[in-house]
């Protein structure tokens, strides 16, 4: 019985910690959404540098498409935006071209 207890306010205490608590939260921040606010604006393709496009998973439900362009700025496309879909559209032409 004196085991569980002192075990359980050992628990209590080490729960409560600011630094542990900050600890779990650093590593929380993984399963968050990347973007806030998703647009369905044209960007011209000179201006893109990377695009990435994120699945949705346990801590975001959305799927989410990432550009950064080369003045280091980030846009956040819809999914179902008609500029995404020509960009899809596009990739796939190259791709097949590849092969």
């Amino acid at each position: 019985m004196k085991f569980t207890s002192t075990s359980l306010l050992l628990l209590v205490l080490a729960i409560n910690m600011p630094s542990i608590q900050g600890f779990l939260e650093a590593n929380y921040t993984h399963f968050k959404c990347k973007c806030i606010q998703e647009t369905s604006a044209f960007v011209p393709l000179q201006q893109i540098q990377q695009l990435q496009i994120f699945p949705a998973g346990s801590g975001c439900p959305n799927v989410e498409i990432v550009i950064w362009k080369k003045n280091r700025t980030t846009v956040c496309l819809k999914y179902g935006s008609k500029f995404f879909q020509r960009i899809l559209k596009m990739s796939r032409r190259i791709n097949q071209s590849e092969e």
